[in-house]
């Protein structure tokens, strides 16, 4: 094959976050399928043609296989965020909970404070009114 490149990988392991990995192996399968529909007889393709198609069909599987591998990382690692929120969650709706719990004992206590007041405040005015009559 005069003039032809060996296909080399796409994608590598420095580039599998993001885009990158699944744009190069959408590229990588495109161009498969342009070869394949350029010589729709495979029996009518060079011998070099065949070899540069089969090479850049196992790229492209090999690109596939770090997506997967990739995939399935990001979803252990996302599946173990996932639980740690959970957790998370929890403990805040029980510090929640534990809060309201709180506030509402709090304004129980002030109301007492506030009547205890109001009792105190009135037995004072009666006191003053009856050390005036005496």
């Amino acid at each position: 094959m005069s003039g032809s490149t060996v296909p080399r990988p796409l994608s590598t392991s420095h580039n599998l976050h993001g885009a990158q990995p699944r744009i190069a192996l959408l590229r990588g399968l495109q161009k498969v399928k342009e070869d394949l529909k350029l010589s729709s007889r495979p029996e009518a393709m060079s011998k070099d043609k065949l070899e540069g198609l089969v090479k850049r069909m196992e790229v492209t599987l090999s690109e596939m296989e770090q997506l997967k591998h990739h995939c399935g990382r990001q979803s252990e690692e996302l599946s173990q965020l996932v639980v740690e929120l959970r957790r998370e969650n929890q403990e805040l709706t029980e510090k929640y909970n534990q809060l309201a719990l709180d506030m509402k004992e709090a304004k129980e206590i002030i109301e007492q404070l506030q009547d205890t007041k109001y009792a105190f405040d009135a037995k004072e005015r009666q006191a003053q009114k009856l050390s005036r009559q005496l």
